[in-house]
């Protein structure tokens, strides 16, 4: 039995999409994994995989040169440093460590200098067509997956409504983001103020206060019985790397109303599988959900055909396992 791949993972301070592409990654049965990150992002980590007593596979990740020592001091193989922002210490340590590094832009890339070094990575990974675009360097573009596992055997939404103590009766749109600008929750407040519908919000950030109108859940962790209880999945985003909701939305399902916005079109490519409406436009963001709410034979086969496209394009076994092509083409 071959000896499997040792793989280090830093990781900048991250919350969503990122870390949960990360979770996948630190969790594949085919590769041994080890993890710098800061504490917060170690912590939201912690159960996700074993830490044998004294072996170090989690550490804090302080700066270049302890992360490098620290790679090399756990014998890992390859170094996978993932997000822009400490792209430098990334560099640096895959040089104290004398290891290929691989680099996962996970959001679209901002216009800055920075994006040059870049070229020190052995190998990109850009989460979409739209990431890789911003790049100034080749990407391998591999689409985040997801586990249908947690997707599978969902309850009825009159159940999961039950479950969660929400109105059985009332039309519920759904959307799970951070709460911060970029997402465009306040262009879905707006939109669905002139709606029979009721507006619920999971997750968490610094426009919290200022979404007035909308039921508020905060972070949540029993996503799948959330969408399993909405009508209507939507993502106003005005920016999107790839869009890890819309896919969790899919597979549960659900018809989305999303913006036209990152790597969302590459996940809704058609009207068969849910409609795309510019960001910032509230009008047009109403309209669209509005002929979901009065043609649900529409939105049932939408999510028919939204879930059975993740099945085939954009699971956690084949981001997974495209992620270990690029690991083996570093090591040649």
């Amino acid at each position: 039995m071959s000896q499997k791949l040792r793989v280090a993972h830093l990781l900048r301070p991250a919350q969503g999409g990122m870390l949960q592409q990360v979770r996948s990654l630190l969790t594949d049965p085919e590769t041994e994994t080890f993890l710098a990150a800061p504490p917060r992002e170690l912590v939201a980590l912690a159960g996700d995989f074993p830490l044998p007593e004294g072996e170090g596979l989690k550490a804090q990740l302080l700066g270049g040169w302890s992360a490098g020592r620290w790679a090399r001091s756990v014998g890992a193989q390859v170094l996978h440093g993932h997000g822009l922002k400490r792209l430098p210490l990334y560099i640096l340590a895959a040089k104290i460590a004398r290891l290929p590094l691989v680099i996962t832009l996970h959001n679209l890339a901002p216009k800055t200098p920075a994006l040059r070094l870049l070229r020190q990575a052995r190998a990109v990974i850009a989460v979409s067509d739209a990431v890789a675009r911003t790049a100034p360097v080749h990407c391998q573009v591999i689409h985040n997956g997801i586990d249908l596992e947690k997707f599978a055997d969902l309850p009825t939404k009159s159940e999961a409504r039950a479950l969660l103590g929400w109105p059985q009766e009332k039309k519920i749109i759904l959307s799970i983001a951070r709460l911060s600008p970029e997402k465009g929750l306040d262009v879905l407040v707006t939109a669905v103020k002139e709606l029979d519908a009721a507006l619920y919000l999971a997750g968490d950030g610094p426009e919290r206060a200022a979404l007035t109108g909308a039921i508020l859940l905060g972070h949540r962790d029993n996503i799948p019985l959330l969408l399993a209880a909405a009508d209507i999945y939507c993502q106003p985003s005005r920016s999107e790397g790839l869009g890890l909701a819309v896919l969790e939305a899919m597979a549960a399902g659900k018809p989305i109303v999303a913006s036209d916005v990152g790597g969302i079109p590459e996940l809704l490519p058609d009207a068969t599988l849910g409609l795309t409406v510019p960001p910032d436009d509230p009008k047009a963001l109403r309209v669209a959900i509005q002929r979901l709410l009065d043609d649900p034979q529409r939105g049932a086969a939408m999510g028919g055909h939204a879930r059975q496209r993740v099945a085939e394009h954009f699971t956690e076994a084949v981001m997974r396992a495209e992620t270990r092509k690029v690991y083996a083409r570093v090591l040649r």
